[in-house]
């Protein structure tokens, strides 16, 4: 676990922990987020015991976590974060491309979803757009499937409540 001192410090910073088990994606986001003068990754951690420990020393705005970790998966981090720490935002970091684990992101409280191979081109615009309390989803027809399903559940459950 690496904190601030190895990252540099900054006042005013809009405040990033890395969660992700490979180091080599870690450090690749850190150098992508780093290029942006108000962001600052504070903390870089392999797995959910750290992420959490990191939690309880500091604060954080923003988390970006790979949904696939050992043990407590990124899911399961996230509703965990959340509890926890319900102002941060988490950015879902995944190899997986399909709405059905971006709606999983979404319902464990993540306010964006970005596919890892497009993540070297996106993650700078999801950020800004979760941070500005917008959603990302990677792929814009994953956002009118989820619209839709979103909505499709919303009738559904309307429809039995009038029953």
């Amino acid at each position: 676990m690496k904190s601030k001192a190895q990252h540099g410090a900054g006042k005013n910073k809009i405040r990033i922990m890395v969660v992700d088990d490979h180091a080599i994606v870690r450090q690749g986001l850190i150098k992508l987020i780093e290029t942006e003068f108000d962001l600052m990754v504070c903390s870089e951690v392999e797995n959910a015991n750290q992420a959490l420990e990191a939690m309880g020393k500091q604060e954080f705005d923003l988390a970006i976590v790979d949904i696939s970790l050992e043990g407590i998966n990124g899911l399961e981090l996230t509703e965990i974060m959340k509890l926890r720490s319900p102002k941060m935002i988490v950015l879902i970091l995944s190899m997986y491309e399909g709405l059905f684990y971006a709606q999983r992101a979404l319902r464990a409280g993540a306010s964006g979803y970005v596919a890892k191979y497009e993540a070297a081109e996106k993650i700078i615009t999801a950020i800004r757009l979760v941070l500005s309390g917008k959603i990302y989803v990677s792929d814009s027809r994953m956002v009118k499937n989820i619209s839709d399903t979103t909505s499709i559940i919303d009738d559904s459950i309307n429809t039995n409540k009038a029953t």
